[in-house]
């Protein structure tokens, strides 16, 4: 990582920093967060002989750029609204373009999100958290190499371009911001294949429109258990169209579309993003680090129970009614760092 990439990592980081300490009422605990993320850069900085650490730091880039992305976005929603949301997914799109390693990169700002998702779960950041991990894992899973040829990139640029019409308009949150939404998402998709995307993604972009117009028009009939079974349906059917590469794209898709709902609408929505970013995430393991049999039957088993239950109990910490304490948060933030650089 070169030293333009260092010195943007830690002005963001400084930047929302002292936006966080303006911001009296919620200062120690997004300052917590920074602290939190040096202490994990620190880390990474050791350069250990693991796979996440080997190079040149772009994990703890990564880390300090996201977490810095999500403070500056925390800290300005009371100026620019609902567009601050869209802030942290910088992030994804700066490490693809200035590290040398984005992968290792995109794994330090997934673990930024998880770590502002555990501290923070009352501040309606799911949509964007998930779509960094959905955009980490389509980033994996692609065979395309260049920068402006990966559909991931072309499928988050133009889904944030609905997103952003939709807030223009007024109509977040209505039928109306789902069409926006979708007519993104399609503008993407035809980007990307004209520079050169591997498969078509326009079918996959037109089967979750449809699952995403039925979640939506049937929200007061269905409960979350059957708008679960609405996901696993619509799972099946980009599996069978994209394979992993399909989930993660399907994933990082739905996880815009959450980002412009409204509260009443979130859940159904959380539910059918957290479950296809989590398989996409699995894919993404399994073929990077493979291993053959007799054991590889069990080592998948476990892989996709444990990225589900990793999603699961994020999903159980954004369902919490009330922010916790500055303790429990510190708590919770240290684990969610914690956790993923040890196993790395």
């Amino acid at each position: 990582m070169g030293l333009i990439g260092w010195l943007i990592a830690f002005g963001t980081l400084t930047l929302g920093l002292g936006l966080a300490w303006i911001d009296r009422a919620q200062r120690w605990s997004r300052l917590s967060i920074g602290g939190i993320a040096l202490v994990a850069w620190g880390i990474t900085a050791l350069d250990l002989p693991s796979p996440p650490f080997t190079a040149g730091g772009e994990l703890g880039w990564g880390l300090i750029l996201s977490v810095g992305l999500w403070l500056i976005s925390l800290g300005s929603l009371r100026w620019m609204g609902v567009y601050a949301r869209l802030v942290p997914l910088l992030a994804a799109v700066m490490a693809l373009f200035l590290a040398p390693n984005p992968i290792s990169a995109l794994l330090g700002v997934m673990i930024g999100a998880a770590l502002v998702w555990c501290c923070l779960p009352t501040e309606r950041v799911a949509g964007v958290a998930l779509g960094q991990m959905a955009f980490t894992a389509a980033i994996g899973l692609s065979a395309s190499g260049t920068f402006f040829s990966q559909p991931a990139l072309w499928i988050l640029l133009g889904g944030s371009l609905g997103i952003v019409l939709a807030l223009l308009t007024g109509v977040q949150g209505q039928i109306l911001g789902l069409v926006y939404g979708g007519a993104g998402l399609l503008g993407g998709a035809g980007v990307a294949q004209v520079v050169g995307s591997p498969q078509p993604l326009w079918p996959l972009v037109l089967v979750m429109t449809v699952a995403v117009s039925l979640a939506f028009g049937l929200r007061q009939l269905l409960t979350l258990p059957q708008v679960l079974i609405l996901w696993i349906g619509t799972f099946a059917v980009v599996f069978a169209q994209g394979r992993g590469l399909g989930t993660a794209l399907a994933g990082l898709m739905l996880s815009l579309w959450l980002v412009i709902q409204e509260d009443d609408q979130e859940p159904a929505f959380t539910l059918g993003a957290a479950l296809l970013t989590a398989i996409g995430l699995f894919r993404f393991f399994a073929e990077t680090y493979p291993l053959r049999p007799p054991r590889a039957d069990l080592y998948t088993h476990y892989s996709l129970v444990g990225f589900l239950l990793a999603v699961t109990l994020l999903l159980i910490v954004a369902q919490q009614a009330e922010e916790p304490k500055l303790g429990t948060q510190v708590l919770m933030g240290l684990w969610a760092v914690v956790l993923p650089l040890a196993l790395g």
